[in-house]
């Protein structure tokens, strides 16, 4: 009992509470007079989390999506060096490109997916679908449409912004080599979806998108992690539709 409680915090922690305090830390850091420990502060990040834990689990990551969107907009405004390094500007993000690199991605996660499957097989192991994907094949069909926003686009955004861009290269890269920091964020993100069945894709797309964000931008690696949870979406879709 106590294990889950203590990986449900930490996942807590790390996705949804990082980028806000990232976002009091960047003030903090521009604006000597603002500090993190600061009532204000204090204030902002009690309302913050009050809001977070009200809000029902799939929905979870709204507010911390848009404090992401703050973050960024507020690296663009002050010119913030890895604005730049990083490629967070949507104009200077070549799309078609981006979706090239999606489909590539996606093929190479099809092939993970039956490597996988094989091996579960194997070595006698049934694992059960992810969760999230069980949760929204039994909502109803109202309640499945609402969430689609924070599935396709909340979530791919968020998660990259914490896991390539603040956990892998802000972190991790100053302390290991890039390959061995990818292969230990991968690891994170693929355990922390709590999906024997879809670990190995999971472990995939994590590589791929860290290679991405290293070498092409946040908006590339951003492109490819919705093409995958959009695909998956739209299939749940079809299959409550038939």
């Amino acid at each position: 009992m106590l294990l889950p409680l203590i990986i449900d915090i930490f996942i807590i922690l790390l996705v949804y509470f990082l980028p806000f305090i990232f976002f009091i830390y960047k003030l903090g850091v521009d604006y000597k007079k603002f500090s993190i420990f600061s009532f204000k502060s204090i204030v902002m990040i009690i309302i913050y989390t009050l809001v977070v834990l009200l809000i029902p689990p799939m929905h979870a990551n709204t507010l911390p999506f848009f404090a992401v969107v703050l973050v960024i907009m507020y690296m663009k405004n002050e010119r913030d060096k890895d604005y730049f390094k990083y490629n967070f500007s949507i104009g200077n993000t070549n799309f078609i490109l981006a979706f090239k690199y999606a489909l590539f991605s996606f093929a190479i996660s099809i092939i993970a997916a039956l490597i996988w499957d094989i091996i579960l097989k194997l070595i006698g192991v049934t694992a059960k679908q992810q969760d999230v994907v069980q949760i929204l094949s039994d909502y109803t069909l109202l309640k499945f449409l609402i969430s689609v926003p924070s599935t396709v686009i909340f979530a791919p955004i968020l998660e990259e912004f914490v896991f390539r861009y603040l956990f892998f290269e802000k972190f991790l890269n100053k302390f290991i080599h890039p390959i061995i920091s990818a292969i230990i964020t991968s690891l994170i993100f693929a355990l922390m979806h709590f999906s024997l069945s879809a670990f190995l894709t999971l472990f995939t797309l994590s590589l791929l998108t860290c290679y991405f964000m290293h070498n092409k931008g946040f908006w590339y690696s951003v492109s490819i992690h919705m093409m995958m949870n959009l695909i998956t979406t739209v299939s749940i879709f079809i299959s409550k539709l038939s």
